[in-house]
């Protein structure tokens, strides 16, 4: 089991204003548009993440528009998401995506069973 883990273990951004790897539960976030980071042009194809208000608490280390890597461990599956807000409901590690992040990780790929804890990480 470990090793299965360790297979999908992304490589944290060390220079990061917040490095390291964070765990938590995976939630949809509705409406990118009406985000912290300001107006976001939303193509079909992107992924948009909210995250922990905590990692706004410096200004000057915003995460707006900053990649993270975010993987299902359970179903060995690693996609790529801008983070465009702060999710007030996040506790620790948890993040927000919008619908196709939230259906890639998906045991299913359609978004409707639960999903396990996920890690990510800024790349």
């Amino acid at each position: 089991m470990l090793l299965a883990a360790a297979c999908v273990a992304v490589q944290a951004c060390e220079r990061c204003p917040h490095p390291g790897n964070f765990t938590g539960k995976l939630g949809l976030l509705r409406n990118a548009t009406d985000s912290y980071c300001g107006t976001v042009d939303t193509p079909a194809h992107s992924i948009y993440a909210s995250i922990n208000t905590t990692f706004y608490s410096i200004r000057d280390e915003s995460p707006c528009d900053a990649p993270i890597n975010v993987t299902n461990p359970s179903i060995n599956k690693t996609i790529q998401a801008i983070v465009v807000g702060e999710c007030s409901t996040c506790i620790g590690g948890d993040i927000q995506l919008t619908t196709l992040g939230y259906r890639a990780l998906s045991p299913n790929g359609k978004g409707n069973k639960p999903h396990a804890n996920v890690t990510w990480t800024f790349a």
